[in-house]
């Protein structure tokens, strides 16, 4: 998805992707990736924070 050309055209912050029991998540500013369960997604609610939800 990074390689994208709209991805680079509109510089999207995270990076979400998953297959309904696997979760992969980059954080393109911080150059953080998180891979984990879609289960345990709610411990690192604090990944998404930078995030503008509209």
């Amino acid at each position: 998805m990074a390689g994208d050309p709209l991805s680079k055209k509109h510089s999207p912050r995270i990076f979400f992707a998953t297959d309904g029991e696997e979760v992969y998540c980059r954080d393109s500013k911080a150059d953080q990736i998180r891979d984990i369960g879609f289960d345990k997604l709610n411990d690192i609610f604090d990944f998404f924070l930078p995030a503008r939800w509209h």
